[in-house]
C-alpha cells in the first residue's frame, strides 16, 4: 500500500513539474516580448533606469512598455532610445556614455 501510494505521488510530482514548466515558459515569451534596456534588462512602467542623456541621469520610464523617461530636469524629460539606457548605475557607468 505504502509504495502504491508513493508511486502516485511521484506521479502526482511530475504533473506539477510540467505544469510549473509550463507557466515559466508562458511568462518567459511576455518578458521575451518587452523592449530591453541595453544591457538585456526588460522595460517595464515605472521601473528606474540609468542614462547618459544629461550625463548619468537615474530615469524613471513612465508610459505603457514605452521608453518616455522623467528625468531629474525637464532637459533630461521626453522620448529615450532602449539602446541609450541601463538596468543599473555600474552598467550605465561601464557603458561610459557610448
Amino acid at each position: 500500500m505504502a509504495l502504491s501510494r508513493l508511486h502516485e505521488d511521484i506521479i502526482d510530482f511530475h504533473e506539477i513539474i510540467g505544469k510549473q514548466r509550463a507557466e515559466i515558459e508562458r511568462l518567459t515569451a511576455i518578458i521575451d516580448k518587452l523592449p530591453k534596456t541595453a544591457d538585456g534588462v526588460p522595460i517595464v512602467p515605472g521601473m528606474i533606469a540609468w542614462c547618459h542623456h544629461c550625463g548619468i541621469t537615474r530615469a524613471e520610464l513612465i508610459g505603457e512598455f514605452g521608453v518616455t523617461i522623467e528625468g531629474p530636469t525637464v532637459w533630461c524629460d521626453g522620448m529615450a532610445d532602449a539602446d541609450g539606457l541601463y538596468g543599473t548605475r555600474e552598467a550605465a557607468d561601464a557603458a561610459g556614455g557610448e
